[in-house]
């Protein structure tokens, strides 16, 4: 599946080449191509068929991964490697992924433009990094960054134009000083020194232990100088300081995506929503409705029984909800992960105006009792389960469609309601929403 993903884009680079060669552009025109940061251990020592299932902690077995082999690589997968292809991905450098060791820092940058660069086919080993690739742009076009945007100033340009090397192998890199941080993890590079640091989060900063090396000679980081060089360390760790102060970096943390708790306001208990909107947010950020009690009323009209389709979603094929109305009948979906929870109203829903409203009620941690309710009466529901949260699947919450992949295989996306959706009200539980207990409470006593 990899090599085919790497022969696919090497297809579609291609395609872009040719059209550029049709426009009569390709010789002038520069086209960079880098790759973002090392490979992840994200996969655990089995990999994924589903990495928004291993990232909730739901990891596949074996046999699961086994069983969806022939997914792999088409649209019924979001797979993710075995730890083991990481380590293989990124050998000879040590560790992976939102590490600072070259292993996770290390990455490839490929330049062309016929025009302005003589050599053909040739590799260069000064140090640079992604901020650089701006100012060797600006260079290359000899234009200067404007220092205001509509009256707004603009904060410093931070890198270093890397253009002088572009025809010259044996210039030397004009970079003096580069901090790298993420997610805690720490390094900094001072001509051809690097200093560098593994983090355990959740642990003190302070005793962090700091690597030395020297990688003019030691590309693969293997021989710590730290030892031999102790005044050298110190420096080099004090230097990290004062850029990181430089660039913002402090205060320093280790939360990385959890920076979202605690931090960002909770999101309201109460929402209305109108045909066709579309909330690309955050899962922090829209209505938290799995794993608690909620309410969604929607006023629809139709002229046939057989409209039907989508009236709200969130998420989609690897995890999400969706109430819709299919067959003359409104179906509530909750799916975790592929795992999927179904329960439909037992009652057609008559032809005009016509209030739908689904209640759910938390029963357990992972069950829901569902209930229907046409114009405030009850009609039908059942058992939900699963019912606990997860991530959306980076896909938007949208009114009237299910429009990139579907949250029930019993429909196509985009699915969309062909009557006329008034409003849609999301209610959680909580203050502004719906009482948790009272609704559990109606909901087992007009079964």
């Amino acid at each position: 599946v990899f090599a085919g993903f790497l022969d696919h884009a090497d297809v579609q680079i291609g395609r872009l080449l040719r059209q550029l060669d049709a426009l009569g552009k390709r010789d002038d025109t520069i086209v960079v191509a880098v790759s973002d940061n090392g490979a992840a251990p994200l996969g655990g020592l089995l990999g994924s068929y589903d990495h928004h299932r291993s990232r909730g902690g739901d990891q596949p077995s074996v046999d699961e991964n086994l069983a969806r082999l022939a997914d792999l690589g088409g649209p019924l997968s979001y797979a993710i490697y075995p730890a083991g292809w990481a380590m293989a991905g990124n050998t000879p450098f040590k560790r992976y992924k939102s590490q600072t060791y070259a292993g996770g820092i290390r990455a490839p940058l490929m330049i062309r433009w016929p025009t302005g660069i003589e050599a053909k086919g040739e590799t260069r080993r000064q140090f640079y990094h992604a901020v650089d690739v701006t100012p060797t742009l600006l260079d290359l076009l000899s234009l200067d960054l404007p220092s205001h945007v509509n009256g707004v100033e603009q904060m410093p340009l931070h890198g270093t134009s890397m253009a002088h090397t572009l025809n010259d192998n044996g210039a030397a890199t004009l970079k003096r000083i580069q901090y790298f941080e993420t997610v805690g993890q720490r390094a900094i590079w001072q001509e051809g020194w690097k200093a560098v640091t593994f983090h355990t989060r959740g642990t003190d900063f302070e005793s962090d232990v700091w690597e030395l090396y020297d990688l003019d000679r030691d590309l693969a980081e293997i021989d710590n100088l730290a030892n031999e060089h102790p005044g050298k360390l110190k420096e080099m760790v004090a230097l990290w300081w004062r850029e990181a102060a430089r660039y913002g970096v402090l205060p320093l943390d280790d939360l990385g995506g959890r920076h979202g708790v605690g931090w960002w306001p909770e999101p309201p208990n109460h929402w209305v929503l109108y045909q066709d909107a579309v909330l690309p947010h955050h899962t922090k950020a829209g209505p938290r409705l799995l794993g608690t009690s909620h309410r969604i009323t929607a006023r629809i009209e139709r002229a046939l029984p057989t409209e039907d389709g989508v009236l709200v979603a969130d998420g989609g094929r690897f995890g999400g909800w969706s109430l819709f109305i299919q067959d003359n009948r409104a179906h509530y979906t909750v799916n975790h992960y592929g795992i999927r929870g179904r329960v439909s109203s037992s009652v057609a829903i008559p032809i005009g105006g016509v209030t739908l409203r689904v209640d759910v009620a938390k029963v357990a941690d992972d069950e829901g009792r569902v209930g229907f309710f046409l114009d405030d009466r009850r009609s039908g529901g059942g058992s939900l389960t699963p019912f606990r949260s997860y991530n959306f699947a980076n896909e938007p919450l949208e009114v009237g469609r299910d429009g990139q992949t579907p949250v029930d295989d019993r429909y196509e996306s985009p699915f969309p309601f062909t009557g006329r959706i008034v409003d849609v009200v999301i209610e959680a539980a909580g203050d502004g929403g719906v009482d948790q207990d009272a609704l559990l409470e109606e909901l087992m006593g007009s079964q």
